[in-house]
């Protein structure tokens, strides 16, 4: 497993406007349907991106600074597979714990992945950088984001901590 290093923000109100003026329009926006299954401190989460499905394994997280680091393993999956998957999760007594729908919005710069998310039924924007401790470091300073605006829980905790249904 490959590990993710990543720091996430709230955005201020009106600065995800900004953020295309600082990278530039070489973007790629699309919707994203997560489903999310129940454990505890790792994460099990089928991805659909235009139909196509993914899945991710994502281990217990730890922290450098603001930086969320933990192993991760991402797997393209063939038409039909994420039946299989969502069938053997259930089988293995891991039921859906919700799905989450989101619109994407990424660059690719200076060694580092920036996604501004908004999630349906979320009243917030956020932006995620990854990629290495400094490079993160230098595209937050760049874009202009404070240290206050990081936000250390995911977006399954985000998005649960709301009065949503849950699958």
């Amino acid at each position: 497993m490959a590990e993710e290093k990543e720091t996430k923000y709230r955005l201020l109100s009106g600065q995800d406007t900004t953020i295309s003026g600082i990278l530039g329009s070489d973007s790629e926006t699309f919707r994203l349907v997560d489903r999310y299954y129940d454990l505890k401190d790792r994460v099990v989460r089928l991805r659909w991106r235009d139909g196509a499905p993914r899945l991710t394994l994502k281990g217990a997280a730890r922290w450098e600074g603001t930086t969320k680091i933990r192993e991760e393993w991402e797997q393209p999956l063939p038409p039909g597979q994420d039946e299989v998957i969502d069938r053997l999760m259930h089988f293995l007594g891991h039921t859906i714990r919700t799905e989450i729908t989101k619109q994407r919005t990424t660059w690719h710069q200076d060694g580092v992945e920036v996604a501004v998310d908004r999630l349906d039924g979320i009243d917030a924007v956020f932006l995620e950088i990854e990629g290495e401790g400094e490079a993160i470091t230098r595209m937050a300073e760049r874009i202009g984001l404070s240290d206050e605006q990081v936000e250390g829980r995911s977006y399954l905790s985000i998005w649960m901590k709301k009065d949503h249904p849950t699958g």
